[in-house]
C-alpha cells in the first residue's frame, strides 16, 4: 500500500506530543508500506521527510504534483492543530489533491471550542470525508465529532515498548553516576511542557517530603511559563529544559511517575513511565480511566493530598508489587498503523 503522510510544523527536535505521534507512525509505516512523508513550514526535520513550503491552506502547485506522482492510496493527515475548521479543509483539499484517496485524519487532542456558525460546514465536511476516519484518544472530541456525523474513533497513541524498558538495579545506580541524580533518593518523575496547564506547582510540595528529589523534563518546542519555572528551581526540584535524546534514561533511573493533567487527552509521558514499568500517580482525565482501572502500581488521585499520600506509601513500602509495563504493553505503535491501513 501507498502511504502519503502528511503534517505542519515537523521541525526538530521531537519533543513534544503531535511530533512524537508523527515520528513514530511516520517510522513504523515505513518498516511496513510504501511510505512518504511531506511537511510545510519546518526546517529542520527528521531523515527522509520532503520539505514543501505552501500557504495556510494548502494550496500548491508543487504539493499537488507531488501527491499526482505518487499516487497514494491512502493519506494520513497529522495537523498541528488538531479538528479544527481549517484542519478538514486542508484535510478536503489534500483528499483532492490524492485523487479521492481515502484520508484518515489524527486529531491529537480536543475538545474544539466551533462557533455556532461552523455548525454547516461541519455537517458539510462530515459528509465529504463520510468514507474516511478520525482517530483521536480524546473521548471530548471523539463525542463532539459523533453529534456532527463523521466517522471517527477512539484509539489510544501506541508506546515504543522496545525503547522505553525497566532496567537492572545496577543500570539504574550507573544512570543516576552520568545523570548527577544522588543514589539512595527516591525520584519523582515529570516530563512535559513546563506550563500553567500541567498543574506543575504539586512538585513544589513533594520536593519537601523527606529522601525525595523531583525532577521535571521540559521541552524546547514550548516556551516555558518563567515564573512557574523560577518557584520549582527555588523549591529544589530539578529541572531539564534541553532536549534528550535518550529520554528513556530518565525514566529508567526513577522510582515513580507523576502525571496531574487535565488539558491533554492522552499523555505519551505516562505510557512511556508505565513501559519502563515505574508506580504511575495520575488523575482520571482524558483516555486514561478508558483503558486502565486501578491496580498493579497504576493510581489515581484526583487531589494533591492524596498524591502526596501515595509517594510516601509507595516509598516505604518494601514490597513494591509494580505491573505497569503489562497493562501499556498491548498498545504499540504496530497496533495503531494496523488500524489504520485497515481503514
Amino acid at each position: 500500500m501507498k502511504i502519503l503522510i502528511f503534517t505542519d510544523n515537523f521541525s526538530l527536535p521531537i519533543d513534544e506530543g503531535r511530533k512524537k505521534v508523527t515520528y513514530y507512525l511516520m517510522t513504523t509505516l515505513s518498516k511496513k508500506e510504501d511510505a512518504l512523508t511531506i511537511c510545510n513550514n519546518s526546517e529542520r526535520t527528521p531523515e527522509g521527510v520532503k520539505k514543501i513550503k505552501t500557504n495556510r491552506l494548502l494550496i500548491s502547485l508543487r504539493l499537488k504534483k507531488k501527491f499526482l506522482f505518487f499516487k497514494p492510496d491512502l493519506i494520513l493527515y497529522i495537523p498541528s492543530s488538531s479538528a479544527t475548521i481549517y484542519s478538514f479543509m486542508r484535510a478536503a483539499i489534500l483528499k483532492k489533491y490524492g485523487n479521492n484517496a481515502k484520508i484518515v485524519v489524527i486529531a491529537h487532542s480536543g475538545p474544539i471550542n466551533y462557533k455556532k456558525h461552523h455548525r454547516i460546514l461541519l455537517r458539510l465536511f462530515s459528509a465529504y470525508l463520510s468514507q474516511d476516519a478520525i482517530l483521536t484518544p480524546s473521548p471530548q472530541l471523539y463525542d463532539q465529532l459523533k453529534k456532527h456525523r463523521f466517522n471517527v474513533r477512539l484509539v489510544p497513541f501506541g508506546v515504543d515498548v522496545n525503547k522505553f524498558k525497566p532496567v537492572s538495579h545496577k543500570t539504574k545506580s550507573e544512570l543516576r553516576k552520568k545523570y548527577g541524580v544522588e543514589k539512595d533518593a527516591f525520584v519523582v518523575l515529570h516530563v512535559g511542557h513546563i506550563t500553567k496547564s500541567r498543574n506543575l506547582e504539586i512538585f513544589s510540595e513533594i520536593q519537601k517530603i523527606d529522601g525525595v528529589q523531583t525532577l521535571i523534563i521540559g521541552s524546547e518546542s514550548v516556551p516555558k511559563d518563567k515564573h512557574i519555572f523560577k518557584s520549582l528551581k527555588n523549591s529544589g526540584v530539578t529541572l531539564i529544559t534541553n532536549y534528550m535524546d535518550n529520554i528513556e534514561e530518565i525514566y529508567q533511573l526513577s522510582d515513580c511517575y507523576v502525571f496531574r493533567g487535565g488539558a491533554i487527552s492522552m499523555p505519551l509521558s505516562v505510557f512511556e513511565a508505565m513501559a519502563c514499568n515505574l508506580p504511575v500517580i495520575t488523575n482520571k482525565f482524558g483516555i486514561l480511566p478508558i483503558l486502565f482501572h486501578e491496580g498493579r502500581g497504576f493510581i489515581y488521585c484526583e487531589s494533591n493530598r492524596d498524591i502526596i499520600d501515595k509517594i510516601i506509601q509507595i516509598k516505604n513500602s518494601s514490597n513494591r508489587e509494580i505491573g505497569t509495563r503489562a497493562l501499556v504493553e498491548q498498545y504499540s505503535w504496530d497496533k495503531l498503523v494496523e488500524i489504520i491501513c485497515k481503514i
